[in-house]
């Protein structure tokens, strides 16, 4: 495997472009990071990644100024690179669709400089299908004598556990422009080495494969999410346990241990709902199952709402105290997080909300999403509890678990809809716990 250390410059910055390239530069590459976002730019030219990753910010801060820099001569920058790196999060808006303007820009700013002949470009944003090959003729207008190559690879980094995600991918999906055996061979190898993955399995295809690769597997994993929330909801009905029903599940091998049947809530954070949005907009001849798919998810959040109600009654003039707000545990995202989606359910019935989450950060919001943000925000639980109504579990801190829950009661009857199933350890105590999948009277008595 080549081992040659390369000059590589990281086009988008915020965290799968922070993660992509504090992993390369943690491998001795020179590695320069850009970004027309000036909240990105501002973070990265302090020497902080722009957003909470486990690790992130440790792992980074001995190269920072010694082999990662911030672009500030972005065309001295790309006349010098080796690899070109696009790795924007690619923006979505309000209906999952994908928006690929940040991305486009980043591409024609980095275009409007020399390219060096042989400069390859390494594309890991999440593009909907058939959008490298429109970016590799750009390049190729652009510059009619370049002669390096685009490489599309599907990112799978998870929030709260990227790192580990880039260092030990389960394989390698890799999207060649070329055929030729010997060129992929070189470009693979080059590849590997800026990754560090000498043993790590990679299946070569071409771009637009590699991009559905991306769609394909977000797509089956929201099914498995939607198929778990409508198997309990049927479970619900009829007496059955939908966690014992999921659990026997995982353990056929046709189906999988990792396999996300648990009942909960809808997927979130853009993520699956953006590549199962991408397939909903094909025609096939059935009929699109993704555009199902995808109308079931939305409606799945109002099975909180529905919860409440049947404790509380009407829900105008109570107050719900939401337990994490970030999209998942160890991040610091809010963005597109369920408790957004819940909150403003919740709003909408005529609801106050109150939040405890120990790194929730709204500064990731854009203004006008801070302005709208549906819950007052506090970091700890001092005098919530007893302001409230009722309590929504919606992300699964570990830090949840250690409170003194015998000493924490709401106004009433002490009522938690426990949407992960994470504190079972309640049951038994005068806390009367709702949990997904399972009639009400066995989320009170048994550990699930």
């Amino acid at each position: 495997m080549n081992q040659t250390q390369k000059s590589v410059l990281v086009v988008g910055s915020w965290h799968l472009g922070s993660v992509v390239g504090v992993g390369i530069a943690s491998l001795g590459h020179t590695v320069n990071l850009w970004d027309q976002n000036e909240r990105t730019a501002s973070s990265w030219k302090s020497g902080a990644p722009p957003i909470h990753e486990p690790g992130l910010a440790e792992l980074a801060r001995p190269h920072f100024n010694e082999n990662l820099f911030w672009a500030t001569d972005l065309a001295k920058t790309v006349s010098k690179a080796d690899w070109i790196v696009l790795a924007y999060d690619t923006p979505i808006n309000e209906k999952d669709e994908v928006i690929l303007d940040s991305v486009q820009e980043g591409l024609k700013k980095v275009l409007e400089n020399p390219i060096s002949p042989n400069t390859n470009f390494f594309f890991t944003s999440q593009l909907p299908v058939g959008t490298s090959r429109s970016y590799l003729k750009q390049i190729q207008e652009q510059f009619p004598a370049w002669s390096g190559h685009v490489l599309y690879q599907p990112e799978n980094l998870r929030l709260g556990t990227a790192l580990e995600s880039l260092k030990n991918p389960d394989r390698i999906a890799l999207g060649f422009d070329t055929e030729d055996a010997k060129k992929q061979d070189a470009l693979e190898n080059e590849i590997r080495s800026l990754f560090g993955l000498e043993k790590t399995p990679v299946d070569r295809m071409s771009l637009e494969s590699a991009e559905m690769v991306k769609h394909a597997l977000n797509a089956y994993l929201a099914t498995c999410v939607v198929f778990g929330n409508e198997l309990s909801e049927i479970c619900e009905k009829t007496g059955a346990n939908a966690w014992d029903v999921s659990r026997s599940l995982k353990k056929d091998s046709r189906v999988g241990a990792k396999a996300p049947l648990f009942p909960g809530l809808a997927f979130a954070g853009g993520t699956l709902a953006r590549d199962v949005k991408t397939l909903s907009g094909f025609k096939t001849s059935s009929g699109n199952l993704f555009s199902k798919l995808y109308e079931s998810n939305e409606n799945r959040n109002a099975w909180v709402i529905t919860q409440l109600i049947d404790r509380l009654g009407s829900l105008r003039g109570k107050t719900i105290l939401l337990l994490g707000v970030t999209y998942k545990a160890g991040t610091s995202t809010v963005r597109r997080s369920p408790a957004i989606q819940i909150g403003n359910l919740l709003r909408q019935a005529g609801a106050d909300c109150l939040a405890i989450d120990p790194m929730a950060d709204l500064t990731e919001l854009t203004p006008a999403e801070n302005r709208d943000v549906p819950f007052k925000l506090s970091k700890a639980p001092d005098g919530l509890f007893e302001k409230s109504d009722a309590v929504v579990l919606v992300t699964d801190w570990p830090e949840f678990t250690s409170w003194n829950w015998t000493n924490l009661k709401t106004k009433g009857d002490s009522i938690l809809v426990d949407t992960k199933n994470f504190l079972s350890k309640l049951n038994g105590t005068h806390w009367k716990r709702t949990v997904p999948g399972v009639p009400t009277l066995i989320a009170e008595s048994e550990n699930v």
